[in-house]
């Protein structure tokens, strides 16, 4: 379609277009919308045979936007009722690879942990599993703030170290 006979066409119906369709939508800027949706699938279109009427191939464009929203719009909650269901439906346990894994990473850190110092050891229960902070354990411990630092530098460096398949900043 040439720009001087769309123009024309938008002109001449826009608001007509617009009022066709607020009596089948929702609202007027979803009709606003959907009227500029029919506009550009008109302008873009590429016919086989040449457009006789370009009001009614106009208008018959902006039904079917029309129709299609509506269709969407009943069919968005029941895929939303369905997502919420299988969701439910869904097992949460982790897959039986997933728990091995989880199981040899856990008996590689066990076996990294006993083989700490015993001091390091030490520090590093206080600190991952007494979820102590530093100076909290340098006061139970009777050290340094930076000697326990060192120590968790230490305890975390062996534990990478023996966990090969972890990154040096300790993620998978």
């Amino acid at each position: 379609m040439r720009v001087e006979d769309f123009n024309a066409l938008f002109r001449r119906y826009a608001k007509d277009l617009t009022r066709f369709l607020q009596r089948r939508v929702a609202s007027p800027e979803l009709a606003a919308d959907l009227a500029q949706e029919a506009f550009l699938k008109v302008m873009q279109a590429r016919p086989r045979a040449p457009i006789l009427d370009s009001r009614a191939y106009l208008f018959r464009t902006a039904a079917n936007l029309a129709i299609n929203q509506q269709r969407h719009q009943r069919i968005l909650p029941m895929a939303a009722d369905s997502e919420a269901e299988l969701a439910q439906l869904a097992d949460r346990a982790p897959l039986p690879d997933r728990i091995l894994g989880g199981r040899a990473d856990l008996a590689a850190l066990t076996r990294a942990i006993a083989a700490l110092p015993p001091r390091q050891r030490e520090v590093f229960r206080h600190y991952a599993l007494g979820h102590l902070d530093p100076a909290e354990i340098a006061e139970r411990l009777g050290i340094t703030r930076n000697m326990v630092e060192r120590h968790l530098r230490n305890a975390i460096a062996q534990c990478l170290e023996w966990m090969p398949e972890l990154g040096r900043d300790g993620t998978p």
